[in-house]
């Protein structure tokens, strides 16, 4: 047995992801348990046959049994009557799965208990190995006053006993009700515990599927850490203790999209000729140094004939109403060289255009005077600039706009606005995919999945719960599905937490 090395590590990261798609949901609020969407299996573990009698639920729980005399036992007083519950529905792995459930022991509570919430995969072959993720709960850790959980995982092929490793939470209560989660995704399993992570492995990682299940029992003598010999079962009905194993909720869920589609055509402008645009006015494409990443840039400038022209750089996407969407990417104010740059009268912008199936304009959506490319814009460096908002009710599609404006009488060298790395996507509450937290001497390394139209935050708190900034305003990766680092000195004490959330 071993304790989490991420539980006992200088800093832990409290990230869990977001739910994208509920596939179950119990709050157990009813007269009885549900049975379209549980069963109650009747193994034999440890010391314990579990009961063919379906759990009572009544007062917003759902209350799992440990009887010391086992009514049905053929030999009375060889084993104790326990309880279980479990999905009829199996859910695969697919893009990650999220189980969730809300547990505690009713006190007072005698050691050699188990209560657990896991994922499990049954294979009828003899000796066969199986799937398992595991959440246990030992009551000998009430009365030692141990402040931590058991964590374990099986795969075919690994181990016959798992990976076991208990995580240590601070101030933990078995007795008192807590949130455990385990977050089954392609690459890793992840623990948390009341929100906060405390275990991640990288292998072994089950890939079968597994159904949910939530049990309660007395195991024997071989699960020396669980037992306790002071208890045992009774032959005598007179004689019988029981126990209680309290489930206040189970969600099973699959996590949010660690990237966010994109739509846009040639936003990097790699292609040529402009491909993907349309265009008025002078609007090229670029090659050579100019642009921030590969070939292509796109570059405006004024029309030489007539006041309050503009050069354009359009597409016409599809938009469903009530989605919030993002037009991101970045701009320079003139030549990388700091040549030809923007004069009194020129500005850049972006701006979303919403409309209705025939093309009849609904609203539009633009960025602020204050945050346009213009003279005032420091020149040679590349600026982050975006524009959002929510599609009304009608719209069909959304013109994203690249827009060079000039609002005096045109004259020579009025300066050329320039962009590259354009973005446009259906923004949502999804998850930051967290990919690693490196510790060293001196530093934390924190790396997670981003996007180019999301602004990233990085916090860190001394208790899990008062977060205080440590970097703000940190970009995305320059492009979708790619990971973003941020390094930052480290400090803090024994338990220090980090965790990345999306910039307002």
């Amino acid at each position: 047995m071993r304790e989490s090395p991420l539980a006992a590590a200088t800093v832990l990261l409290a990230a869990g992801l977001l739910p994208a798609e509920v596939l179950l949901v119990d709050h157990f609020d009813g007269s009885g348990l549900d049975f379209a969407k549980w069963e109650v299996p009747t193994p034999y573990l440890g010391r314990t046959q579990m009961r063919a009698i379906a759990p009572e639920v009544a007062n917003g729980v759902c209350r799992l049994a440990l009887d010391t005399h086992n009514p049905t036992a053929l030999v009375p007083g060889d084993s104790f009557w326990g309880s279980e519950i479990r999905t009829l529905a199996e859910y695969p792995r697919g893009e990650g799965l999220i189980v969730e459930a809300r547990t505690r022991f009713v006190g007072p509570i005698a050691g050699g208990m188990i209560g657990s919430v896991f994922t499990y995969e049954y294979n009828e072959q003899p000796g066969a190995q199986h799937d398992e993720i595991d959440i246990e709960l030992l009551s000998n850790d009430v009365a030692a006053g141990n402040e931590r959980v058991l964590t374990n995982v099986f795969e075919e092929g690994f181990t016959d006993s798992g990976d076991a490793a208990f995580a240590v939470v601070a101030g933990l209560d078995l007795t008192q009700f807590n949130v455990w989660r385990i977050e089954w995704l392609p690459d890793r399993v992840r623990w948390l515990v009341n929100g906060t992570l405390v275990r991640e492995d990288f292998s072994p990682v089950p890939d079968e599927a597994q159904r949910v299940h939530l049990n309660f029992w007395a195991p024997n003598q071989n699960f020396s850490i669980a037992y306790d010999p002071a208890l045992q079962p009774v032959a005598d009905p007179a004689q019988n203790s029981v126990y209680h194993y309290e489930i206040d909720y189970v969600r099973v869920e699959r996590p949010g999209g660690a990237t966010l589609p994109e739509v846009l055509a040639n936003g990097g402008f790699e292609a040529a000729d402009l491909a993907g645009w349309l265009t008025t006015g002078n609007s090229f494409r670029e090659s050579g140094p100019q642009p921030r990443t590969g070939d292509g840039v796109l570059k405006l400038f004024q029309n030489f004939s007539g006041a309050n022209n503009t050069s354009l750089a359009y597409q016409t996407l599809a938009a469903e109403p009530g989605a919030h969407y993002v037009f991101c990417g970045y701009g320079r104010n003139g030549n990388s060289d700091g040549n030809d740059l923007l004069q009194p009268g020129n500005s850049a912008l972006l701006k979303i255009v919403w409309r209705h199936a025939d093309g009849s304009e609904i609203g539009s959506v633009e960025q602020p005077a204050a945050e346009h490319l213009g003279p005032d814009t420091p020149p040679q460096a590349w600026q982050f600039m975006q524009v959002s908002g929510t599609a009304p009710p009608g719209t069909a599609s959304a013109e994203v706009f690249v827009i060079h404006l000039y609002i005096v009488n045109p004259g020579p060298d009025n300066g050329s606005s320039w962009f590259d790395d354009l973005h446009f996507c259906r923004s949502s509450n999804r998850a930051l995919r967290i990919v690693s937290l490196g510790v060293d001497d001196s530093a934390v390394r924190v790396t997670w999945n981003s996007h180019p139209c999301e602004r990233y935050a990085l916090e860190r708190s001394s208790n899990g719960a008062d977060w205080a900034s440590v970097q703000s305003a940190i970009p995305g990766a320059a492009a979708p599905a790619t990971i973003t680092t941020t390094v930052v000195p480290l400090e803090g004490g024994s338990a220090t937490f980090y965790r990345v959330r999306k910039d307002p």
